[in-house]
């Protein structure tokens, strides 16, 4: 969080209707110096938006399923998506959807590119026309929001006598499946949309639905929201069956299950038995009593789904230059730093890590070693006088940031040039920057990353022989195919895909800067972190398919699903995954005498050829499955999911042992970087049992707020900004330590703690306590209620509060900071 000056440079605006600048928590931050001044808006009656009415109107469900679209298309693409369209399966695709045309269960197995896709609105098309009774609800589900954009588009321009809507987590109508289902004969969606409405009973069960795709269904597995679903409809299949031995009925029939995949995974076994009862468990976790693949037509298959050439290259480890050893003064610095600061706690826990750091200072157990050295010091027993002590604390906490920064630089400089990394390190440290209200030890580790930037971009270093690598194959399978070719690179962080992208658009060779090299990362993080939003990994598609983007440097989010066509070249720079993944990204070569290469360090090329030989074993062992009588098949799919349904009960009752042992304790949510900001636990509450929320008036004065470009729905909830601790450290020093995000409920403001950003205080205890997971928290926490938000809003007893709160509107559109 920057100083006050520097903040103005990048906090965007807050827009409220009217009716939420009257409810008094926005009003208290508007006026309480939480915000900058002048950044808050207040709508005019008639700028004020369908979604805003309907955050204060619980009841008005109409409108909100009227104004549910796709906001996501331009005019263009809306006319192309409803243009109506042919199917015109080929032979084998007819053959891939005999099985689910009979009404049975049945996993689709096709590789990527074979048009899975279309076989299911094929399946979708003709369940809808033929099916009786009047409960004709297909749910098309896909993991991702992008995939989940894509499948929409796709059956919209195949299937237009159907009513089709979509939805996912970014959507306003996220929350209110329930009342467009009626309406609609596919709903497309994420299937946590889905997850949520039965955990919330907006939906009773399945049976709502007479058939459930399930994209990439290989993810049926452990925690995965899709075998959450399938875990409700085997527990509701055993009911059912129950009911009927009782001679009642529950009314519930069941939907069809079809599930779509290239490649349905083998768990990391090696031997085909193992092999084959893991496949057999994803069929009993399905409830599929076939796999449907492509036998009699397999060499039409063939002739229509190019299979890439397959090559393999190795890289080299980086002998250290210049620029590598001035990172590694900076990290003796700072590790010498952090040893003066734990000898000053005198904590036997900290003494003894440091005294285990590991020497490799590139490694992950170096990285491991950092956020352990993070989290045990955040622990260091809470003091209300000591406040060195509390200092020290959080300077090591700093002092192991900046060493986790350092450190992915490190990593990082065998595969491209530190000059390129420096953007992304930017970015990491932002947190970090210097300015006037950090105190002047975390300012003084901030310049010598400065120092260091500086030094790297006046071209100290030596060239990177492994990037040389890369530009040959580029060279030899991109630019000499022509302007048409378009290639992707995958690697494994989104440090590295800046990293490259930056060294493509400054490279000498003209060549590669026309190729207009883009990032295409994950949308479940920040753009400011790295992340790619919806929109944009919409619009670099788009772009990729008109030609004006030709190369894509991607994380794992585009190596399953993303419709990417006639790519020419795949490239795995040092990564690979499970054998899933080699499966996945060898079919984003979609051109016919297309060119799939792996260029990697040795150990990741001797991972890659064990993924090679597990995709084979999981080929036969499907083959032989398939080779199974019908009877013997499913007999041993229905044992698999009774063993299944035993672990189902198993884990709730678990669970419900778990909920029972919480502890209904005193206890404090303290921000661990400064110690002088906490919430009592009677001041937290759950919001649907998944958010922890602060009730806190006093909370809203010892914030700093800063609201996102535009509000982000998720489960009926919409995410308006982070939330930045404003406990001092020393006196005029805050702390500017995240505590979570500000969140609008029924369009009242509150706090929403994020769990690695706090810890824990109680009171007959001298240790603080932290967490990764909200689960493993063993406090009893209650869920929000109407009298809870009633308080809330009503709450006069806020320490700091002006006595004219209310919102001062400037030519009706600005609020001014009465404090400034």
């Amino acid at each position: 969080m920057a100083s006050r000056e520097s903040e103005n440079q990048y906090v965007s605006i807050l827009s409220l209707t009217r009716k939420e600048s009257e409810i008094s928590p926005w009003r208290q931050i508007a006026t309480n110096g939480s915000l900058p001044s002048r950044c808050v808006v207040v709508l005019d009656s008639n700028e004020e938006t369908t979604q805003d009415d309907d955050v204060y109107d619980d009841d008005d469900g109409e409108q909100l399923e009227q104004d549910f679209s796709d906001g996501e298309l331009s005019e263009n693409e809306d006319e192309e998506v409803h243009n109506t369209g042919e199917l015109g399966l080929r032979n084998y695709q007819n053959e891939l959807a005999e099985n689910a045309l009979q009404g049975a269960n049945t996993i689709i197995y096709a590789p990527t590119g074979s048009g899975k896709t279309r076989v299911a609105t094929h399946i979708i098309a003709q369940h809808l026309k033929m099916s009786t009774g009047t409960n004709k609800k297909v749910a098309f589900l896909a993991r991702t929001v992008p995939l989940a954009t894509q499948q929409y588009k796709s059956l919209c321009k195949y299937l237009t006598e159907y009513e089709i809507c979509h939805i996912d987590g970014d959507c306003e109508s996220n929350m209110s499946l329930h009342m467009l289902l009626p309406h609609n004969d596919i709903v497309v969606m994420t299937p946590m949309i889905l997850v949520n409405h039965l955990t919330r009973k907006l939906l009773p069960n399945l049976g709502e639905f007479s058939m459930l795709i399930f994209d990439e269904c290989h993810h049926t597995r452990k925690d995965e929201p899709y075998n959450t679903l399938m875990k409700s409809y085997i527990k509701s299949k055993q009911e059912i069956c129950d009911a009927n031995s009782r001679g009642k009925n529950l009314n519930i029939t069941l939907p069809q299950i079809i599930g779509l995949t290239a490649s349905i995974g083998i768990e990391g076994t090696n031997n085909s038995a193992e092999a084959e009862k893991n496949i057999l468990k994803l069929c009993g976790h399905l409830d599929a009593s076939s796999i449907s693949p492509v036998k009699r037509n397999i060499e039409e298959l063939r002739r229509i789904v190019p299979v890439p050439i397959e090559l393999s290259q190795s890289l080299s480890m980086r002998r250290d230059d210049v620029a590598v050893q001035k990172i590694i003064e900076i990290m003796q610095d700072l590790e010498q730093h952090l040893v003066d600061h734990i000898r000053e706690l005198n904590r036997p826990e900290l003494t003894t890590l440091a005294t285990k750091r590991p020497s490799d200072r590139k490694s992950q157990e170096y990285e491991q070693w950092a956020v352990v050295t993070m989290k045990t010091a955040k622990t260091v027993p809470f003091s209300s006088t000591d406040r060195k002590q509390d200092l020290s604390v959080r300077l090591i906490v700093k002092i192991a940031q900046h060493l986790q920064g350092y450190r992915s630089a490190l990593e990082t400089y065998d595969l491209v040039e530190l000059r390129d990394i420096m953007d992304y390190l930017d970015k990491s440290f932002r947190d970090l920057q210097a300015n006037e209200i950090r105190t002047e030890e975390e300012n003084a580790f901030y310049q010598r990353f400065i120092e260091l930037k500086d030094f790297v971009m006046q071209g100290h270093g030596t060239q990177n022989p492994n990037l040389q690598i890369l530009a040959e194959i580029l060279k030899k399978y991109l630019l000499s195919k022509g302007s048409e070719s378009r290639g992707i690179v995958f690697v494994r962080t989104i440090a590295l895909s800046e990293a490259l992208v930056s060294w493509t658009k400054r490279c000498e060779i003209q060549e590669f800067k026309d190729l207009n090299a883009s990032i295409f990362t994950g949308s479940n993080m920040s753009e400011e972190k790295g992340g790619t939003s919806k929109a944009r990994q919409e619009d670099i598609i788009r772009q990729f398919r008109s030609g004006n983007v030709r190369l894509i440097v991607a994380t794992s989010v585009a190596e399953e699903g993303i419709d990417i066509p006639d790519c020419n070249l795949v490239v795995k720079y040092n990564h690979v995954g499970n054998e899933v993944s080699t499966v996945q990204t060898r079919g984003r070569t979609r051109a016919f005498n297309g060119v799939s290469v792996l260029l990697g360090m040795q150990n990741v090329l001797e991972k890659e050829h064990l993924n090679r030989c597990r995709a084979e074993l999981m080929s036969t062992a499907i083959a032989n499955i398939c080779d199974m009588e019908r009877v013997e098949f499913q007999k041993v799919v229905q044992e698999y999911q009774k063993q299944h349904l035993e672990e189902i009960l198993l884990a709730e009752e678990l669970e419900r042992a778990r909920r029972q042992k919480l502890l209904d304790v005193p206890f404090q949510i303290v921000c661990p970087m400064c110690r002088q900001v906490a919430v009592k636990n009677t001041n937290v509450r759950t919001i649907y049992g998944t958010y922890r929320v602060s009730l806190d008036r006093n909370l809203l004065n010892q914030i700093m707020f800063q609201p996102y470009p535009a509000a982000t729905p998720m489960d009926g909830l919409f995410f308006v900004g982070d939330v930045f601790c404003k406990g001092e450290t020393s006196p005029g020093k805050l702390c500017c330590n995240g505590l979570g995000i500000m969140i609008k409920h029924k369009g009242i403001p509150m706090i929403n703690f994020g769990i690695k950003k706090i810890a824990f205080h109680l009171n007959n205890q001298d240790e603080l306590v932290t967490r990764k997971r909200w689960k493993q928290v063993p406090f009893l926490i209650e869920e929000l209620n109407y009298d809870d938000i009633k308080r809330y809003i009503m709450e006069s007893n806020v320490l700091g509060m002006p006595r004219d709160n209310r919102v001062a509107n400037e030519s009706d559109e600005d609020i001014s900071d009465d404090d400034n």
